[in-house]
């Protein structure tokens, strides 16, 4: 497992726990648990971001010609996450 699908993973749980926490706080949550899961997110934004580059990278270079598809899934999950992540704290946190 690589770092990139260790941070879908840990983004996605942080994002379904803060929306059972958004649940039951009736529409809100306190504000360390919400600047615990933005430091979380942008965390995990970060490392995904690192994951696709570096996917795109080596599948530009010369040394893995073997299997491509494997960077170009890899990338294109990566920036999925990414606007997944940027889509829910647009949503919850900022009310867009």
């Amino acid at each position: 497992m690589s770092a990139g699908y260790a941070a879908e993973i840990i983004s996605v749980l942080t994002m379904l726990g803060s929306y059972v926490a958004y649940s039951a706080y009736g529409g809100g949550i306190p504000f360390a648990a919400g600047a615990a899961v933005g430091v979380i997110q942008l965390a995990c934004m970060a490392v995904c971001a690192v994951s696709a580059v570096t996917a795109v990278v080596t599948l530009f270079s010369e040394k893995e010609k073997a299997r491509p598809y494997i960077y170009i899934i890899s990338a294109v999950l990566n920036a999925v996450t990414i606007s997944a992540m940027l889509y829910y704290e647009m949503y919850v946190f900022w009310g867009c």
